[in-house]
């Protein structure tokens, strides 16, 4: 046998291969499938939770986070600042017009740097860099390249806001600058990573529970 009719008994061969029942495969016990549940449960919660810590890591490397406490001029100007944004584009999606120019943090961080140049405690070095960076930006459409996070919301206790802020790497130092103003005003920088959220220590307690039942 050979040419066409060696090609097509082995087409015939491994068609009739394919055609074999499919192996069965076996069911799990009760106490099998318990098991499996059990180490997948564990494996996805520990994954879980190894990532959350990495964001919280890499947020504490990036952001600033300031505790502001009432009364502060932070407060009242950002809260002013972003109110007069809110209303006007309200109304421009009311009347069909066009909307600010800019993003809302744009404008809660034009305020903050009012307030943080103002401060009479301010270095003068810290005080230089901030009117340079006021000065330069003309429009509040510049600053969405420099300025990633300026937002002002409130805590827990009452009279308290908490302050972040986030700029590009390139603008660490006016960062920096900005933040020594707002230090300036009474508050207070929180250092560190951001604390563990409920629901990853709820899920920290249920990973321990699983590896007690693991262990028995």
């Amino acid at each position: 046998m050979g040419g066409m009719d060696t090609w097509t008994a082995q087409r015939r061969q491994a068609n009739d291969n394919g055609n074999q029942p499919p192996t069965k495969m076996r069911a799990l016990s009760t106490g099998e499938d318990a098991e499996t549940v059990r180490k997948a449960l564990l494996l996805v919660s520990k994954m879980t939770l190894r990532q959350e810590l990495e964001i919280r890591e890499l947020q504490s490397a990036v952001f600033k986070t300031f505790v502001v406490r009432e009364p502060n001029p932070i407060v009242s100007t950002v809260k002013a600042e972003v109110g007069s944004y809110l209303e006007k584009a309200k109304m421009a999606r009311s009347s069909g017009g066009s909307l600010p120019e800019g993003e809302v943090h744009a404008y809660a961080w034009a305020a903050l740097t009012q307030v943080a140049v103002q401060q009479e405690t301010l270095d003068g070095t810290s005080k230089a860099v901030i009117d340079s960076h006021r000065a330069a930006t003309t429009s509040p459409d510049m600053i969405a390249d420099v300025v990633y996070i300026a937002k002002l919301k409130k805590a827990f206790n009452k009279g308290e806001f908490k302050l972040f802020l986030a700029v590009s790497p390139a603008h660490h130092g006016l960062l920096e600058a900005v933040s020594a103003g707002v230090v300036a005003t009474g508050a207070v920088e929180k250092k560190g990573q951001a604390p563990a959220s409920g629901m990853s220590r709820e899920l920290q307690a249920l990973v321990g529970k699983l590896t007690e039942i693991g262990s028995k």
